[in-house]
């Protein structure tokens, strides 16, 4: 069903558990050992999995975002800007605060660096309690600009660096490195980006976040009113590499190592892993 010709093999792997009745994911982090966070705002609920297994996480206002360590621990940050820290069994160790500004739409972390994004769209981002670079959406992405910050994924990446997406058309998303200020701008997508099968202009369309996989980036848009999927596949640069059509209510939303998670809705909501294997190096020489 993902499999990429050319490029990623994917096949089903593990288990496939099965979420708890009326829970609506909003936002999930894979970690080394395929352990996931996974949380939801409209239940304020945050779980972790171990195995097949889901075991709820101590945190007490909706979670925006989470963080997997070396360590085996975890945190999670709430739209307080508070951090709850847990140990590698999923128990609650601490909690501090995080930033005490504006409430937070979403958070992630990136190496050492929490970034926190906020509703009035100022992007913070540091080390220890106090978040003190700032970004401004508006001027620091003009890409991002007319996007409101409930519609961003906010996401880390390797070397330090940020994905901003847009959930909303004309889904612009970023890659973004802090510590030198450097941007790379994902290729718009165009009409003739969709598949015959599928019609761009008939849909409701929205955009998933955008998932670092080896050198690529998979992103999944999807249509709200069926089942028809876009899957699309960057190169390190950003280039649209495919365009995958997919009639199936299946949505890519994280990646840790060799293993992909997808969220699959019918009568009940699934998580869904894959593992993956390039079929072709994916490196900067693969730019256009």
């Amino acid at each position: 069903l993902l499999d990429q010709p050319q490029w990623i093999g994917v096949r089903q792997s593990g288990s496939t558990p099965v979420l708890p009745a009326g829970f609506i994911p909003t936002g999930m982090l894979a970690g080394p050992n395929a352990r996931v966070i996974i949380w939801s705002g409209p239940l304020q609920e945050t779980l972790i999995r171990f195995g097949s297994a889901w075991m709820r996480m101590d945190v007490h206002s909706p979670a925006v975002g989470a963080c997997f360590f070396e360590s085996g621990r975890s945190a999670v940050v709430d739209d307080a800007g508070t951090v709850s820290s847990f140990d590698e069994h999923g128990i609650l160790l601490s909690r501090s605060r995080l930033f005490s500004a504006d409430s937070l739409v979403s958070a992630t972390c990136s190496g050492l660096d929490w970034f926190v994004l906020t509703r009035t769209g100022a992007l913070y981002g540091g080390t220890g309690p106090s978040l003190t670079t700032r970004h401004i959406l508006r001027e620091s992405w003009p890409e991002l600009h007319g996007t409101r910050p409930t519609e961003i994924f906010l996401a880390g990446a390797e070397d330090g660096q940020l994905l901003l997406t847009s959930s909303t058309p004309p889904f612009s998303a970023v890659r973004f490195h802090p510590t030198e200020n450097r941007v790379t701008t994902f290729s718009p997508l165009i009409d003739s980006d969709f598949p015959a099968e599928l019609s761009k202009g008939e849909g409701m369309w929205r955009s998933l976040g955008t998932i670092p996989v080896a050198a690529a980036y998979l992103r999944t848009l999807f249509d709200a009113r069926s089942d028809d999927r876009l899957l699309l596949l960057y190169d390190p640069c950003g280039n649209l590499l495919r365009a995958t059509a997919v009639r199936a209510p299946i949505g890519l939303v994280a990646a840790a190592d060799e293993h992909i998670f997808a969220v699959r809705q019918t009568r009940r909501v699934e998580l869904v892993q894959y593992r993956w294997h390039l079929r072709r190096p994916i490196t900067e020489d693969s730019c256009n």
